[in-house]
């Protein structure tokens, strides 16, 4: 995989209440299931939303599905948004929702944790090296259900807990996928 770069450390604390997907816009990542998810969510949480970066053959049909449910006041579609622009996008989302059918090792899990954004994602390819119970939250399935399962379990982490759950998303990726860990970690086998 690619390693991030190691970024100051973010604000964790007081982020908004946003649960955000950095992905291509297509049935593998299940952004119709996470629409749902965040329609029943909103219902019992209101003060939660949902922001999509990303483009792709399903687009369309997302912002349709949006559209039908009248739940554009709270998702949000960004597009494509710029690799350099993305961190100014994504650095107060609170969580990162990343369900998916098929994974290597995830650069868009690693790049948002390394940010402090703690993830909630499929328990596939790569995914559980990276997210253990400390730093995030793997889902059993790509459902709806097991999406709004983890994303409320999310929710009412009290603050202190998200603020160290964040912490420990950034420092995994700080100490095991930038490119000065590797380094570190290469130098030991020499």
């Amino acid at each position: 995989h690619l390693y991030t770069e190691k970024t100051s450390s973010p604000i964790f604390e007081n982020r908004k209440n946003v649960f955000g997907m950095v992905c291509r816009l297509t049935p593998g990542k299940h952004v119709i299931e996470c629409i749902q998810a965040i329609k029943e969510i909103h219902m019992k949480y209101p003060e939660w939303s949902l922001e999509i970066v990303g483009s792709g053959k399903q687009q369309k049909e997302c912002e349709e599905f949006v559209e039908n449910l009248k739940a554009k006041d709270y998702i949000s579609f960004l597009g494509w948004v710029d690799h350099s622009e993305l961190q100014n996008k994504v650095k107060n989302w609170k969580y990162l929702l990343f369900p998916t059918d098929t994974e290597g090792m995830p650069n868009g899990i690693i790049e948002m944790m390394g940010l402090g954004i703690p993830a909630i994602a499929s328990p596939v390819g790569g995914i559980p090296d990276v997210i253990d119970s400390t730093n995030g939250f793997i889902l059993t399935d790509c459902s709806v259900t097991s999406l709004k399962e983890k994303m409320e379990e999310a929710i009412i982490l009290p603050e202190k807990s998200y603020v160290d759950m964040a912490k420990s998303a950034y420092s995994t990726i700080c100490n095991e996928y930038t490119l000065s860990a590797a380094q570190v970690q290469a130098k030991k086998w020499l």
